[in-house]
């Protein structure tokens, strides 16, 4: 993704179009979906296994919904296809397999170890996981997260201040350098955004450094790509000459790609979640490190060791089971937890993502227009 795009975005402009992320599935909840076209990794999965969509927007939940539960929670129809008259009728809604099609090709997915309609609700067959003591119920269905770290990125940069000859060094090694994803969010446009006074971080006077650059609340969610940029109207052939200077403010209205518009992997509490992590590249070593959440190095091994950093080589990859109930860990902290490489040129460079844990049903926001919130609520997420 070029910078221009997905690194400077303004947080208002997800709030306007949140996806939906329902709950862990059962035939009376809603399950959680996620939708991001790119090329799908391989699921490793137990045999018969079906993967759902762990994000949609409101108009497919919509459509998969077959009523609700007196607590206002959508009953789901996880088999649920496309209807008549739709651009993709008689495909699957949810579900992204059709016959042994992928019809839909999301990096993130639910996993369930059986048809969640029928009288297992979607549950592995008992003793398809070892139970451990840090993870007693394996059986259940999980959540599913696909994550890809890159070598470094031909990014065209953000701002001509990267191509200055005074200050080109010195930005080094905060230009957008690094991806996970294909995003990246480097510390460096978005210190010269709040400096420039452009995007959601525009008029923020207490914003610094390495304290703002990682939270949603001050500069949106990371890797979002939006429909105006906040470096408007420069264009990479200008910024490359230097010529060209942002207009002031906030400008962009709406997030594309609404069912999953950014490098944010959501669960709600408690949901049982599972990272594949894959190094996509040939050259580059990385340490990934999570927040909040912990696993287990061996997830089979009743007493194996306690990490939050695990090295990952070139074209090398590993699965993370996090332990206590998976979103949240032992402690069910809600909100969003940062993960990234902790070599901190890479993690200044843009390598670095979020999980949120959500603790309430997320159903969604109709866009108001194509227009900017007030001026009051910038920069908010919630």
């Amino acid at each position: 993704m070029a910078p221009m795009s997905d690194r400077i975005r303004v947080a208002w402009s997800l709030r306007a179009v949140r996806p939906p992320i329902p709950s862990m599935p059962s035939a009376k909840a809603a399950i959680c979906f996620t939708a991001l076209p790119r090329t799908p990794v391989e699921k490793v999965t137990a045999a018969r296994a079906r993967w759902f969509r762990s994000q949609v927007t409101a108009a497919d939940l919509a459509l998969a919904t077959t009523g609700q539960t007196p607590d206002g929670h959508p009953i789901i129809n996880y088999n649920a296809v496309y209807p008549a008259g739709h651009p993709r009728a008689g495909t699957p809604i949810l579900a992204m397999l059709q016959g042994t099609e992928i019809v839909h090709t999301d990096i993130n997915a639910v996993v369930a170890g059986s048809d969640p309609m029928g009288t297992s609700h979607g549950f592995f067959p008992p003793g398809a996981f070892h139970p451990t003591p840090v993870n007693p119920n394996r059986d259940q269905p999980y959540r599913e997260f696909t994550v890809i770290y890159h070598d470094e990125i031909g990014a065209v940069q953000a701002f001509p201040q990267f191509e200055d000859p005074v200050l080109k060094h010195t930005l080094h090694s905060v230009r957008d350098g690094f991806a996970i994803n294909y995003g990246t969010g480097g510390i460096g446009a978005e210190i010269l955004a709040n400096r420039l006074g452009v995007g959601p971080m525009f008029e923020c006077t207490e914003c610094k450094y390495e304290e703002f650059f990682l939270s949603s609340w001050t500069i949106g969610d990371p890797a979002m790509v939006v429909d105006i940029p906040a470096n408007a109207p420069c264009t990479p052939e200008s910024i490359r000459l230097g010529t060209c200077t942002p207009t002031p403010g906030p400008k962009a209205t709406k997030a594309l790609y609404p069912d999953d518009p950014s490098n944010v992997h959501h669960a709600y509490l408690g949901d049982h979640t599972r990272f594949r992590i894959v190094h996509g590249g040939s050259k580059e070593h990385h340490i990934h490190h999570q927040h909040t959440h912990q696993w287990v190095h061996t997830p089979d091994d009743d007493n194996s060791t306690y990490l939050d950093s695990q090295a990952l080589g070139p074209s090398s990859s590993f699965t993370l089971e996090m332990t206590y109930r998976g979103a949240g860990n032992r402690n069910m902290a809600v909100g969003d937890s940062i993960f990234h490489c902790h070599f901190y040129p890479h993690f200044a460079q843009g390598m670095w993502e979020l999980y949120r844990a959500h603790d309430v049903f997320e159903s969604g926001t109709a866009l108001d227009g194509n227009k900017p919130r007030p001026r009051s609520s910038m920069g908010r997420l919630c």
